[in-house]
């Protein structure tokens, strides 16, 4: 199987930490293109080709969905709870990124179909080393 770069959607509303992925991202070797939205609510637009996102050419069904767990209007448990009841959505992978390492947090992350549940470092570094290694799992993986 050929390995390609991954469609990644980010649901990331602190823009300085959607800052320091967006850098770590850049850092990584490969043709991973990113999206990002800030919220729940406007993943689900995304997915659904609705708003501002109804261009697929522009932003192309995601490979792989990165969350936040805390952010407003529909926070990262929420978005697991719609796409888990939603078929069509559940089979993209879903990884938790989140500064809680709870462990309720990480419960609640695995029973609403989270594929992983990760902290985010505190360091460049480790950031990206983080990311480089779910995306190079993610993308040799068989993927719907």
């Amino acid at each position: 199987m050929q390995k390609r770069g991954l469609v990644i959607l980010l649901l990331e509303n602190q823009e300085h930490d959607l800052l320091f992925l967006r850098c770590a991202i850049a850092k990584i070797n490969g043709c991973h293109q990113l999206h990002s939205v800030h919220n729940g609510e406007e993943a689900i637009h995304y997915l659904l080709g609705k708003r501002e996102f109804t261009k697929r050419h522009q932003f192309p069904l995601p490979d792989l969905i990165l969350t936040d767990l805390n952010m407003p209007l529909m926070d990262g448990l929420e978005f697991l709870r719609w796409r888990r009841n939603s078929p069509r959505w559940s089979v993209i992978p879903t990884i938790m990124f989140s500064g809680s390492g709870l462990p309720r947090d990480v419960r609640e992350a695995y029973q609403l179909g989270a594929n992983s549940f990760f902290t985010k470092p505190s360091n460049q570094a480790e950031l990206v080393q983080t990311l480089h290694s779910i995306f190079d799992y993610w993308a040799k993986a068989a993927r719907v």
